[in-house]
């Protein structure tokens, strides 16, 4: 689908059915007609909208990467590239970098036909809903629209003569319009699923498509996905068959009505990156554990309440684990396994604790435990060990101390503790930071071992004490012992017993 769309947007700004930053209504009536008919479901006006406004904030994402030093381009591949020390760093700081790394883009020249060549910014004036197609005296439609990547520039840059009140009333209103546009972009989304037939996956025809580059011929292809939509059950469950493409290295099925996954997936031998998010899924296949060579996965946005439990075990080379928005109650003890594992996000489960073997993941970076409410009430003292860690979210959970190792958290830069009954750092610690927070647990846990050694050493005197009473009433015993059988036992003498006249 998204090949289509952006094919036919490309050939219509060739055209010049684009005059600055817009497309005209022809343009865009297009679209919804070839949409409409190819897959057979509702598209409109609404939902090209929406779309164009995905691809146009990538194409700030990719041209924002390109424009850094750190990174290259390969023309031929279409592809940003960069060692792994770089990236690495980008995504803690960008997650939004992940997706354009090292990896091929998808219709790169289509995008730069269709957004590229105009990066105005601010709101887009006006919606398609607020545009009549058939009006004749409307020619064009904005293209132009919400900028996230200056907004994130403009809660980044502070003026010299700024009263920090004033900077943080802007900051609040930024992140009040990101959390508005958020919201509305949800319930965009929940109405254009709504208005696909549920017979069908919308990005199926993609993820068909793309195994071109397997050796597929594209009427072969063609007829797969024809298959897949006459048939209603293949569509919500993805068939066995697709073991077949053994060199599959991406596969993106995210927002679906998937329930289950077949058996056959953990046949990927070569699956580096799995995103099944936003699906109906209520369990993984054991057999998710033999694709070894994956390096992320997305399970996130469905009805999980457990993981598979050898996950761990085979995983090694996973970096990327995000079980978000699910119904886990515990993580495997596998997981500690994972010995490439940087990146956890696990919130708005059901986690009541955190398994012992937690502290085995040494490159672990990012930990988001939050919004596990009154299942999370305490955390393992072998949080110490992840001595790596550069962020932990734990807000809204019932954690009222954190662990004594917490001070040996030194690379700790971002520590989220909101909503938590906490006493041990109290309130007045915690908003000082994190900083602060890691001198107030390590002071705590010095003067604690200095009271175990005065207790050790005022019990070790007592004992001294106790021992010289023993050992001075167990030399007067055996004394006055030895005493007592000399008197008693001495030999009688004859002499004066014949004189006791002369004695008395």
């Amino acid at each position: 689908m998204e090949h289509v769309f952006l094919e036919i947007l490309a050939e219509e700004a060739q055209k010049g059915n684009k005059p600055s930053n817009t497309f005209k209504t022809v343009s865009i009536k297009r679209v919804v007609e070839a949409i409409s008919e190819r897959f057979q479901v509702q598209c409109d006006a609404k939902h090209v909208e929406n779309h164009l406004r995905t691809v146009k904030n990538q194409w700030q994402i990719i041209c924002k990467i390109r424009g850094e030093s750190d990174f290259g381009w390969d023309d031929n591949m279409k592809m940003i590239t960069c060692d792994r020390a770089t990236y690495d760093a980008a995504v803690i700081a960008h997650k939004k970098y992940e997706p354009f790394l090292n990896k091929s883009i998808d219709h790169y020249d289509e995008m730069a036909l269709v957004v590229g060549k105009d990066m105005a910014t601010g709101s887009f004036a006006r919606t398609f809903a607020e545009i009549d197609l058939d009006d004749g005296n409307q020619d064009s439609v904005p293209l132009d629209c919400y900028n996230e990547e200056d907004e994130e520039v403009r809660t980044n840059v502070s003026l010299s003569g700024t009263s920090k009140r004033k900077r943080k009333n802007v900051q609040e209103s930024v992140v009040d319009e990101q959390v508005k546009f958020v919201g509305e972009q949800l319930g965009k989304i929940a109405n254009a699923l709504e208005q696909f037939t549920a017979d069908k996956t919308p990005q199926l025809y993609e993820q068909v498509m793309s195994m071109e580059e397997e050796g597929f011929h594209d009427d072969f292809l063609c007829s797969v996905f024809d298959y897949l939509v006459s048939h209603e059950s293949e569509a919500k469950v993805i068939p066995e068959w697709i073991a077949g493409f053994g060199k599959l290295e991406q596969l993106n099925l995210a927002l679906n009505l998937l329930e289950s996954l077949p058996i056959s997936i953990g046949l990927l031998q070569n699956l580096k990156d799995l995103n099944v998010s936003g699906n109906k899924l209520t369990a993984l296949p054991d057999t998710i554990c033999h694709c070894r060579s994956l390096v992320g996965l997305d399970v996130s946005f469905n009805s999980l309440s457990y993981l598979p439990t050898h996950l761990g075990r085979y995983l090694g080379n996973l970096q990327g684990l995000r079980i978000q928005l699910n119904k886990i109650r515990s993580l495997p003890p596998s997981i500690g396994e994972m010995s490439s594992l940087w990146y956890l996000d696990a919130h708005f489960n059901e986690l009541g604790g955190l398994p012992d073997e937690i502290g085995r993941l040494k490159k672990l970076q990012f930990l988001d435990l939050g919004n596990n409410f009154t299942e999370l009430r305490e955390l393992p003292s072998i949080l110490g060990e992840l001595t790596n860690l550069t962020e932990l979210y734990l807000s809204n959970n019932q954690i009222c101390a954190l662990p004594d190792t917490f001070g040996r958290l030194e690379k700790l830069m971002i520590l989220k503790l909101e909503q938590n009954p906490l006493v041990v750092p109290p309130p007045e610690i915690v908003n000082l930071g994190v900083e602060a927070v890691k001198a107030f647990i390590d002071k705590r846990l010095h003067d604690k071992h200095e009271k175990e050694e005065r207790k050790s050493s005022a019990e070790g005197n007592e004992d001294v004490q106790a021992g010289w009473l023993t050992c001075s009433s167990s030399w007067l015993k055996t004394h006055a012992s030895d005493y007592l059988a000399v008197t008693v036992g001495a030999p009688k003498d004859t002499y004066l017993e014949s004189n006791n006249d002369f004695i008395l």
